[in-house]
Protein backbone atom coordinates (compact mmCIF):
# COMPACT_ATOMS: atom_id res chain seq x y z
CA UNK A 1 0.00 0.00 0.00
CA UNK A 2 1.35 3.38 -1.20
CA UNK A 3 2.29 5.47 2.02
CA UNK A 4 -0.21 8.37 1.06
CA UNK A 5 -2.58 6.04 0.43
CA UNK A 6 -1.81 4.98 4.12
CA UNK A 7 -1.80 7.96 5.83
CA UNK A 8 -5.83 8.51 4.13
CA UNK A 9 -6.71 5.06 5.76
CA UNK A 10 -5.45 6.55 9.05
CA UNK A 11 -7.86 9.70 9.10
CA UNK A 12 -10.51 7.84 8.38
CA UNK A 13 -9.64 5.30 10.82
CA UNK A 14 -10.30 8.13 13.28
CA UNK A 15 -13.69 9.12 12.13
CA UNK A 16 -14.93 5.55 12.23
CA UNK A 17 -13.38 5.70 15.66
CA UNK A 18 -15.28 8.39 16.72
CA UNK A 19 -18.86 7.24 15.18
CA UNK A 20 -18.11 3.71 16.93
CA UNK A 21 -18.07 5.05 20.37
CA UNK A 22 -14.59 3.82 21.06
CA UNK A 23 -13.19 5.14 24.63
CA UNK A 24 -10.07 7.82 24.11
CA UNK A 25 -6.85 4.63 25.38
CA UNK A 26 -8.62 2.25 22.52
CA UNK A 27 -8.64 4.67 19.80
CA UNK A 28 -5.02 5.70 20.52
CA UNK A 29 -3.82 1.99 21.07
CA UNK A 30 -5.38 1.50 17.21
CA UNK A 31 -3.84 4.92 16.10
CA UNK A 32 -0.50 4.12 17.52
CA UNK A 33 -0.32 0.37 15.57
CA UNK A 34 -1.25 2.32 12.33
CA UNK A 35 1.77 4.72 12.79
CA UNK A 36 3.57 2.14 13.74
CA UNK A 37 2.53 0.52 10.38
CA UNK A 38 3.72 3.34 8.56
CA UNK A 39 7.09 3.40 9.80
CA UNK A 40 7.45 -0.26 8.94
CA UNK A 41 6.45 0.41 5.26
CA UNK A 42 8.80 3.41 4.97
CA UNK A 43 11.67 0.80 6.43
CA UNK A 44 11.15 -1.78 3.91
CA UNK A 45 10.49 0.75 1.23
CA UNK A 46 6.94 -0.26 -0.03
CA UNK A 47 6.24 3.15 0.71
CA UNK A 48 7.43 4.89 -2.04
CA UNK A 49 5.85 3.01 -5.09
CA UNK A 50 2.69 5.08 -5.11
CA UNK A 51 4.44 8.26 -4.81
CA UNK A 52 6.55 8.14 -7.83
CA UNK A 53 4.25 9.81 -10.20
CA UNK A 54 4.19 12.94 -7.60
CA UNK A 55 7.87 13.23 -7.32
CA UNK A 56 8.02 16.12 -9.25
CA UNK A 57 4.87 17.65 -7.48
CA UNK A 58 6.51 16.92 -4.14
CA UNK A 59 9.70 18.22 -5.08
CA UNK A 60 7.89 21.70 -6.07
CA UNK A 61 6.65 22.28 -2.80
CA UNK A 62 9.72 21.66 -0.78
CA UNK A 63 10.89 25.65 -1.16
CA UNK A 64 7.08 26.39 0.31
CA UNK A 65 7.65 23.46 2.78
CA UNK A 66 10.93 24.10 4.23
CA UNK A 67 10.06 27.94 5.02
CA UNK A 68 6.73 26.55 6.83
CA UNK A 69 8.51 23.93 8.66
CA UNK A 70 11.18 26.51 10.13
CA UNK A 71 8.19 28.56 11.34
CA UNK A 72 5.12 28.26 13.95
CA UNK A 73 2.88 27.78 11.24
CA UNK A 74 4.16 23.53 11.01
CA UNK A 75 0.75 22.67 11.82
CA UNK A 76 -0.24 23.95 8.22
CA UNK A 77 1.67 21.28 6.55
CA UNK A 78 -1.33 19.12 6.34
CA UNK A 79 -3.00 21.50 3.85
CA UNK A 80 0.31 21.53 1.93
CA UNK A 81 0.50 17.19 2.30
CA UNK A 82 -3.04 16.68 0.80
CA UNK A 83 -1.69 18.70 -2.17
CA UNK A 84 0.95 16.89 -3.07
CA UNK A 85 -1.84 13.98 -2.79
CA UNK A 86 -3.99 15.34 -4.98
CA UNK A 87 -0.76 16.04 -7.31
CA UNK A 88 -1.81 20.35 -7.30
CA UNK A 89 1.82 22.27 -7.93
CA UNK A 90 2.35 25.78 -6.11
CA UNK A 91 1.16 26.98 -9.36
CA UNK A 92 -2.40 25.10 -9.66
CA UNK A 93 -2.82 25.38 -5.54
CA UNK A 94 -5.90 27.99 -5.26
CA UNK A 95 -8.64 28.76 -3.18
CA UNK A 96 -10.74 26.05 -4.50
CA UNK A 97 -8.09 23.09 -3.35
CA UNK A 98 -8.44 24.91 0.08
CA UNK A 99 -11.81 24.64 0.41
CA UNK A 100 -11.96 21.25 -0.92
CA UNK A 101 -9.62 20.29 1.95
CA UNK A 102 -11.86 22.19 4.26
CA UNK A 103 -14.84 19.71 3.05
CA UNK A 104 -12.44 16.40 3.32
CA UNK A 105 -11.50 17.82 7.04
CA UNK A 106 -15.23 18.27 7.66
CA UNK A 107 -16.21 15.20 6.52
CA UNK A 108 -13.73 13.34 8.86
CA UNK A 109 -15.37 14.90 11.79
CA UNK A 110 -12.95 17.74 12.38
CA UNK A 111 -14.29 20.84 14.45
CA UNK A 112 -15.75 23.78 11.87
CA UNK A 113 -13.17 26.01 14.30
CA UNK A 114 -10.28 24.19 13.55
CA UNK A 115 -11.06 24.07 9.89
CA UNK A 116 -11.23 27.83 9.54
CA UNK A 117 -8.53 28.39 11.81
CA UNK A 118 -6.16 26.33 9.62
CA UNK A 119 -7.49 27.35 6.64
CA UNK A 120 -6.65 31.31 8.13
CA UNK A 121 -3.38 30.85 9.25
CA UNK A 122 -2.00 28.86 6.12
CA UNK A 123 -3.21 32.03 4.15
CA UNK A 124 -1.13 34.25 6.98
CA UNK A 125 1.99 32.16 6.67
CA UNK A 126 2.10 32.79 2.95
CA UNK A 127 1.66 36.22 3.16
CA UNK A 128 4.56 36.74 6.12
CA UNK A 129 6.55 34.32 5.13
CA UNK A 130 6.60 36.08 1.60
CA UNK A 131 5.53 33.13 -0.50
CA UNK A 132 2.41 34.69 -2.29
CA UNK A 133 4.75 35.13 -5.89
CA UNK A 134 4.99 30.86 -5.22
CA UNK A 135 1.29 30.81 -4.79
CA UNK A 136 -0.57 32.89 -6.95
CA UNK A 137 -3.58 31.49 -6.56
CA UNK A 138 -4.38 32.00 -2.70
CA UNK A 139 -6.06 34.88 -1.61
CA UNK A 140 -4.60 36.44 1.23
CA UNK A 141 -6.01 36.42 4.65
CA UNK A 142 -9.30 38.56 5.55
CA UNK A 143 -8.17 41.24 7.66
CA UNK A 144 -10.06 41.49 10.87
CA UNK A 145 -11.52 44.62 11.90
CA UNK A 146 -10.83 45.22 16.10
CA UNK A 147 -13.88 48.20 17.04
CA UNK A 148 -12.05 48.35 20.77
CA UNK A 149 -11.17 51.60 21.93
CA UNK A 150 -8.03 51.26 24.63
CA UNK A 151 -9.87 52.61 27.83
CA UNK A 152 -7.50 55.67 28.07
CA UNK A 153 -8.41 57.03 24.65
CA UNK A 154 -12.16 56.70 26.05
CA UNK A 155 -13.68 60.17 26.62
CA UNK A 156 -13.00 61.81 30.21
CA UNK A 157 -16.55 62.05 31.35
CA UNK A 158 -17.41 58.54 29.85
CA UNK A 159 -14.03 56.96 31.33
CA UNK A 160 -14.89 58.69 35.25
CA UNK A 161 -18.25 57.27 34.65
CA UNK A 162 -17.01 53.44 34.12
CA UNK A 163 -14.23 54.16 37.07
CA UNK A 164 -17.09 54.75 39.39
CA UNK A 165 -19.51 52.34 38.31
CA UNK A 166 -16.43 49.23 38.80
CA UNK A 167 -15.72 50.79 41.85
CA UNK A 168 -19.43 50.46 43.35
CA UNK A 169 -19.79 47.25 42.11
CA UNK A 170 -16.14 45.83 43.74
CA UNK A 171 -16.60 47.56 46.98
CA UNK A 172 -17.60 45.25 50.08
CA UNK A 173 -21.30 46.75 50.38
CA UNK A 174 -23.02 49.65 48.76
CA UNK A 175 -26.54 50.59 48.66
CA UNK A 176 -28.83 49.92 45.62
CA UNK A 177 -26.77 47.02 44.41
CA UNK A 178 -28.03 43.13 44.71
CA UNK A 179 -29.43 41.63 47.16
CA UNK A 180 -27.86 38.54 46.90
CA UNK A 181 -27.18 36.27 50.01
CA UNK A 182 -23.75 36.12 51.00
CA UNK A 183 -21.14 38.29 52.86
CA UNK A 184 -20.73 40.48 49.97
CA UNK A 185 -23.58 41.25 47.99
CA UNK A 186 -23.67 41.59 44.45
CA UNK A 187 -19.35 42.12 45.25
CA UNK A 188 -18.20 41.98 41.44
CA UNK A 189 -14.97 40.33 41.28
CA UNK A 190 -11.94 42.11 39.95
CA UNK A 191 -10.95 39.57 36.97
CA UNK A 192 -15.13 40.59 36.21
CA UNK A 193 -14.68 44.20 36.66
CA UNK A 194 -11.75 44.34 33.99
CA UNK A 195 -14.27 42.10 31.61
CA UNK A 196 -16.66 44.57 31.80
CA UNK A 197 -14.40 47.18 31.24
CA UNK A 198 -13.17 45.59 27.91
CA UNK A 199 -17.12 45.35 26.64
CA UNK A 200 -17.27 48.93 27.69
CA UNK A 201 -14.55 49.49 25.24
CA UNK A 202 -15.42 47.34 22.88
CA UNK A 203 -18.99 48.90 23.00
CA UNK A 204 -17.86 52.68 22.62
CA UNK A 205 -15.83 51.69 19.65
CA UNK A 206 -18.51 49.77 18.19
CA UNK A 207 -20.78 52.91 18.04
CA UNK A 208 -17.68 54.95 16.52
CA UNK A 209 -15.34 53.03 14.15
CA UNK A 210 -18.91 51.58 12.37
CA UNK A 211 -22.00 54.06 12.56
CA UNK A 212 -23.79 52.41 9.82
CA UNK A 213 -23.65 49.13 11.86
CA UNK A 214 -23.99 50.52 15.23
CA UNK A 215 -27.18 52.52 13.72
CA UNK A 216 -28.90 49.51 11.57
CA UNK A 217 -28.12 47.68 15.57
CA UNK A 218 -29.94 50.44 17.21
CA UNK A 219 -32.54 50.47 14.48
CA UNK A 220 -33.54 46.94 14.70
CA UNK A 221 -33.51 47.10 18.95
CA UNK A 222 -36.13 50.73 18.51
CA UNK A 223 -38.35 49.17 15.93
CA UNK A 224 -42.33 48.60 16.32
CA UNK A 225 -43.10 44.64 16.86
CA UNK A 226 -45.23 44.63 13.95
CA UNK A 227 -42.45 45.66 11.74
CA UNK A 228 -40.91 41.84 11.95
CA UNK A 229 -42.54 38.70 11.05
CA UNK A 230 -44.18 36.95 14.10
CA UNK A 231 -42.14 33.98 15.41
CA UNK A 232 -43.92 30.66 15.16
CA UNK A 233 -44.65 29.61 18.69
CA UNK A 234 -43.02 26.49 20.31
CA UNK A 235 -45.88 23.98 21.39
CA UNK A 236 -45.20 21.89 24.80
CA UNK A 237 -46.32 18.63 24.98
Amino acid sequence: MPRLEAAAHRLGLQSHLRERKYSKNTAKTYQTHVRMFLTEIDKLGWGSGGEEVNRAVEESWHAIVAKISSSKYQYCLAIIHDAVRQGKTPQEFGDCELDLWSSKQLGLRRTPPYVRSTVREFRKAIELLELTDQLPGVSPAARRIIYGVPFEQLPPALRNEIAEVLTWKQIPSAPGRSKKKGKHRGKMRPVTANSLREFFCRLYGFRVNAPHKAKDAEHRTNSEPGDHPPRRPRWRN
